[in-house]
Parts: C-alpha cells; structure tokens; sequence
C-alpha cells in the first residue's frame, strides 16, 4: 500500500514541539502537549479553542504512563477541562504497588537461580527495556545478578537506550541524580548486547542463569529453544 517515497514525504510534515508551549496550528486553536509519563516523548494534548467569543478546553490523554515508574517523570496533571477524551487500557483496575512488583521480580529471579534456570522478559524496545535495565542496576546486588549472563536481545531497545541515556531532562529526580554522576551510558559489567541475529542465537548455547529481555517476536522464539531443553527451566516475567 506505501513505499519508501511515502515515508519519505510524510517525514517532510512532521514539525517538533516542546511540553508546555503554546502552539497555533489553526486560527482559535491553541495547542500544548503535556508530558503523559507513558514512553520517552510521549504527550497529552491539550486545545484551547475559542469560536463566536466561546472557549473549550479539550484534552486528548494519549497513552499514560503509571506513576512512580522508573526514570521518566509522572504524567501531567492536568487541573480542568470541558472534554476529556482518555485512554481506557487499564481504566477497569489497579496497579499491583510498586514495592509488590519488585518484590515478585526478586522472588522469580530467586526460584530461577535455584532451579538453574533462565528468566525470560518479553519487552517493549521502546520505554520497558529501559526500565527493566535501570532496575537490574537499582538491585543487582539484592537479586544477586552477578551470578547471572544478562542479555539484552533487541538491535532497536539498545538504540533507544542511547536515545533515553541523551535526554535526562525528562528524568524523575532519582534517575537524574544517577545520571549526573556517570560520565557514560553505563553497562551493567555481565550485560551482553545482541544486535545481530547470529548474537541472538548464540543465547541457546547458555542452558542456565541468563536473564534475557527481547522483543516479544524474538522472545518467542528463545522460549521455544529453552522450553524444550530437559537440562534447563525457563520462569517468564511479563
């Protein structure tokens, strides 16, 4: 249906904005993206627009993050508005605390250590991955990762860390102070980055204590390799 040109020409009307800064992309429409705390970049939009001497507010939600996440800052709140069109994804429950997450990632990285077993995380390159690597940082010593082979197996998660390492100004406070006091995109010292399809399948050949995180596509297909070995239990965190 589209090709390359396509692309090429839709790139051309792409226009960059920052948070919190008018914009009037239309007479009586005044446009500011608010931080939504969901991925890096990621914005509710919220229109002033003003007709026949009336004024509405309206706020689109887009996806927002859940509060207190690692690195990112909180989504905006926003204090009123006559329309609020929101995301509903998760609009029927709530989160598990943050303190019972950490604490089920401990207990399955535990139960796999025991077993001689591997933890698999299929993960978003984009927003969990980093997050996934900044906790392992934050409780590497508490989960006893050193015993462990981590294996960050996605060629788009390792650039969008470089991407998330270059923007610390949308970093919570936690985040930004240990940002201030590294002086490089830091390594967690037994991570291994896979970029190439020949890195990624040499991950089969270690049958125990790898922490592998991957695209759910490329997850997949490791799971498959390590359900099947009689000599190894694969303990997935989702």
């Amino acid at each position: 249906m589209f090709t390359a040109d396509d692309v090429e020409r839709t790139l051309e009307l792409l226009r960059t904005v920052r948070y919190d800064t008018h914009y009037a992309p239309l007479p009586g429409i005044s446009l500011q993206a608010r931080d939504a705390g969901h991925i890096l970049g990621s914005s509710s939009i919220e229109l002033e627009c003003s007709a026949a001497g009336i004024s509405r507010r309206v706020v689109f939600s887009g996806d927002l993050g859940q509060y207190d996440s690692p690195i990112l800052l909180d989504a905006h709140r926003f204090e009123a508005a006559d329309l609020v069109l929101m995301e509903s994804t998760y609009g029927d429950r709530l989160h598990r605390s943050r303190a019972d997450t950490l604490a089920e990632i401990g207990e399955v990285i535990r139960a796999a250590d025991e077993d001689g077993g591997n933890v698999l995380v299929p993960a978003f390159a984009v927003g969990r991955s980093q997050e996934i690597l900044y906790l392992l940082g934050q409780h590497f010593a508490e989960w006893g990762l050193r015993r462990w082979q981590i294996f960050l197996d996605s060629p788009m998660a390792i650039e969008v860390s470089k991407v998330y390492w270059a923007h610390s100004d949308r970093y919570d406070e936690e985040a930004r102070c240990l940002r201030a006091s590294l002086e490089s995109m830091p390594t967690l010292p037994n991570l291994t980055l896979s970029r190439t399809a020949l890195q990624s399948r040499a991950i089969n050949s270690v049958r125990s204590h790898t922490f592998i995180i991957a695209g759910s596509g490329c997850a997949t297909a490791v799971e498959f390799f390590i359900t099947s070995c009689t000599t190894s239990n694969a303990r997935n965190i989702m």
